[in-house]
């Protein structure tokens, strides 16, 4: 029981510090009367899991990065989307600032949910017996994912081309 307990509170922990983060930068982006007519809804939406590339010291590779993806939809129309993550410890703050930036961040794998892969296959008119990539083994949040290793020249290699898939 209290190891679960304390699960609960970490991860009430972690979502409360990524609140707190947007709550911070949604007061510099918009004006105190705009945020408080509620102006729009906030969604997270499932994880998504990759590997950060061109990180010395680890093989060039920081691997089993986990994000959370946010879904901003203002009552405007407009949509926000955003991936947090939480970048390998012991970088400098040199090491950091380009990476602030999603043109900054190289991925070498990243990880799509079948219902994901489906919804973007009917669209695009994809057969699924061509989906590049692997199944992992086993379940994850109840479906079967599938992992795409990016070389480093690919396009897809960049955080920005993500939603390419």
């Amino acid at each position: 029981m209290r190891r679960l307990v304390e699960e609960v509170n970490a991860s009430v922990a972690r979502r409360q510090a990524l609140n707190a983060i947007q709550h911070s930068r949604e007061k510099d982006m918009y004006q105190a009367a705009y945020l408080e007519s509620e102006p729009y809804l906030r969604l997270t939406l499932r994880k998504v899991n990759f590997g950060l590339s061109g990180f010395a010291g680890q093989d060039g590779l920081a691997e089993g990065q986990r994000g959370d993806v946010l879904l901003l939809v203002h009552r405007s129309g407009v949509l926000q989307l955003t991936m947090a993550v939480r970048m390998p410890q012991g970088l400098s703050t040199d090491q950091l600032i380009p990476r602030t930036i999603a043109s900054g961040v190289s991925l070498g794998w990243t990880e799509v949910a079948e219902p994901v892969m489906e919804a973007a296959s009917r669209r695009g008119n994809h057969d699924r017996r061509r989906w590049p990539g692997d199944w992992l083994v086993g379940l994850q949040e109840g479906t079967r994912w599938r992992r795409f290793v990016h070389p480093l020249c690919h396009p897809w290699g960049r955080q920005g081309d993500l939603l390419k898939l």
